[in-house]
């Protein structure tokens, strides 16, 4: 796992760096901020896809190299990428691929966190502990005996899921769908059609730490944490954020810093609050990464 600054990082930061779990590669002066690069994405995509077909072009962040990675079928559709935003050129990595457009009609079917489902968002996709079984977090109460899972536009696809498990109490409000005809990946949805790969689960973040939330009707916001280990909207052990940054749509969706995976929205009450990740090991589940 790696975290990057937009320049120097001062003292505290480094010290919430060192309380993350395993080794870490601290870079310095890293030339555009990940939430930068994610906007840019976003804006994008959603410009590439009022002039080309869905199956003509990939958008997607390359945290690493600290670039958006823009495929394309021809360089017609290069051009246009070109001149969607003159100023971001060092920010754009464009390649063209014609094999992009014998794709045909998007029907992927892999199921991710981030994604929507009838009323909310799913979290993270998971494993059960010690078992090669898998499915997809989101909020336990937004389970249903059957729900539908859909993946952003850009992908396409759909599937029914069916409850494994949904609970809101002492083990926060969390619950699993089994992945329907889908299979598993570890990547989320961090903003619409805008995906990232999950490299770490955290603990409970310690106040003042910065993370980041999608849910499919606000999109991609952050803040910071204010309490942690309260109890809230019927739950116990969690994580209250210093602003209201989501709102009806959005439970169940993920709360992450960088690639790592901190929670599962639960909802709002008065401030953004979420059920902490490495409680799904307590139904004896964990994140996918």
């Amino acid at each position: 796992m790696w975290v990057g600054f937009v320049g120097q990082p001062s003292a505290k930061a480094l010290e919430v760096v060192r309380g993350f779990p395993g080794p870490i590669q601290v870079f310095a002066d890293v030339a555009f901020a990940i939430g930068e690069l994610d906007d840019l994405a976003t804006e994008v995509h959603e410009r590439l896809d009022k002039s080309i077909p869905a199956n003509r072009f990939r958008v997607r962040v390359n945290e690493r190299l600290n670039v958006v990675e823009v495929t394309v079928a021809d360089t017609a559709a290069s051009e246009l990428v070109g001149s969607i935003h003159a100023s971001a050129s060092r920010k754009l990595a464009i390649s063209i691929d014609p094999a992009i457009g014998e794709i045909g009609e998007l029907q992927d079917t892999k199921m991710r966190g981030g994604a929507k489902l009838a009323n909310c968002t799913t979290g993270f996709t998971v494993k059960r502990i010690g078992v090669s079984s898998y499915g997809v977090a989101t909020a336990g109460h937004c389970i249903r005996t059957t729900d539908t899972y859909s993946n952003h536009s850009g992908d396409g696809g759909s599937t029914t899921v069916s409850k494994i498990y949904g609970e809101t109490g002492p083990n926060g409000d969390q619950g699993v769908y089994t992945s329907g005809g889908f299979s598993v990946v570890k990547t989320f949805y961090v903003n619409t059609n805008v995906k990232r790969t999950v490299t770490a689960r955290g603990p409970t973040p310690a106040i003042g730490t910065y993370l980041c939330h999608y849910g499919k009707t606000t999109g991609y916001d952050c803040a910071y944490v204010e309490h942690v280990n309260i109890q809230a909207l019927g739950s116990s052990h969690m994580v209250e954020m210093d602003a209201d940054v989501t709102d009806g749509g959005d439970s169940g969706g993920p709360w992450f810093s960088g690639a790592t995976a901190y929670g599962i929205h639960a909802g709002e009450q008065g401030h953004s609050i979420f059920t902490p990740a490495y409680l799904l090991q307590n139904k004896g589940y964990d994140v996918y990464f």
